[in-house]
């Protein structure tokens, strides 16, 4: 059976590397180079600086465990998300519903077996923010080739936008899809959520829900009526989501009457006063995240309070006349 592709498919590149425990044994996907570590008892920390995004090990758990003296990859830094068997990597890009589910549902895993994951199609996010799907192809004693493909219409860039400043170990991070935005568009961002505290939080991913922004120093709340079907997503300790919210600056955002303080009444228009309506040019946007259990009105000894997020800066570009 050949599968029949068509032009736009068939011009999709996918790279093949093999991994082996000589001189192939630290991958860097973001570049497709090899990189070379010398020493013992080599640290994450240490394969991160190098770049490295997987690597080949014999893993000895001890025990009972039936991964004893398995060859395994390890993964650096990077997120992995399941997909559905039987589907080509040729089928995956950024229209694709079933793949937009996968890289919202990416989890933190440090062993992949090559038994869990032998033929498999699985999503992926590398440390410096490269999306990509990926699977491993051939296994054999102490050497395993994998297949992927990066998707750049989904990347992530990492670096560009820092953690806001921790509140009892959560934090979170505010990333603009563009920069620059025409006038007769909305601006979104992404809000990622980082949970180093003792406690979990829980949260439905809904900026109306759990938001208030700030745009040049103002702060704004949900105005509008509000209602809401969604499910309940936890965030336990040592957990991070990436586009955990989605953000539009949309005119349902709205300043509180002057003289009233900023709370959460959606619906309440005797409450309210002037709506979002951000002008043509430069605007500096942050965003408070409160979970479930914070209230709007936090006391002190709360377990959980809000947290903001780093200051990112747009352009509202001016409207484009016809003379």
């Amino acid at each position: 059976y050949k599968l029949a592709l068509s032009p736009e498919l068939s011009q999709i590149v996918i790279t093949e590397q093999t991994l082996d425990m000589k001189d192939k044994k630290y991958l860097d996907l973001d570049t497709g180079n090899y990189v070379t570590i010398r020493g013992r008892d080599i640290t994450t920390e240490q394969l991160l600086e190098k770049g490295v995004d997987l690597c080949l090990t014999i893993d000895d758990p001890g025990g009972d465990s039936p991964f004893s003296n398995t060859t395994m990859l390890k993964s650096v830094g990077m997120t992995i998300g399941s997909l559905p068997r039987k589907i080509y990597l040729q089928y995956y890009s950024a229209d694709n519903f079933s793949f937009y589910r996968a890289t919202n549902l990416l989890e933190q895993k440090n062993i992949i077996s090559d038994k869990e994951l032998q033929g498999k199609i699985v999503s992926f996010r590398t440390s410096k923010g490269k999306v990509g799907v990926m699977r491993i192809t051939n296994t054999e004693s102490e050497k395993c080739s994998i297949q992927y493909r990066f998707l750049p219409e989904l990347d992530i860039p990492i670096e560009k936008f820092p953690w806001g400043e921790p509140v009892k170990g959560l934090q979170c991070r505010l990333r603009a899809a563009k920069s620059s935005w025409k006038a007769d568009e909305i601006p979104e961002f992404k809000l990622d959520l980082k949970n180093e505290g003792e406690n979990g939080i829980s949260f439905v991913r809904v900026a109306e829900a759990h938001c208030e922004i700030e745009v040049d120093g103002q702060w704004y709340g949900w105005a509008d009526m509000m209602f809401i079907s969604a499910p309940v997503w936890s965030l336990g300790k040592d957990e991070e989501l990436c586009d955990a919210i989605d953000i539009k600056l949309t005119n349902s955002w709205a300043l509180p009457k002057e003289g009233n303080e900023l709370k959460h009444l959606p619906g309440i228009d005797e409450y309210w006063g002037d709506h979002l309506k951000p002008a043509p040019g430069k605007h500096t946007i942050r965003v408070k995240f409160r979970p479930d259990g914070a209230g709007w009105n936090p006391e002190p000894d709360q377990a959980v309070l809000p947290v903001i997020s780093n200051p990112v800066e747009i352009e509202i570009l001016p409207k484009v006349t016809n003379n």
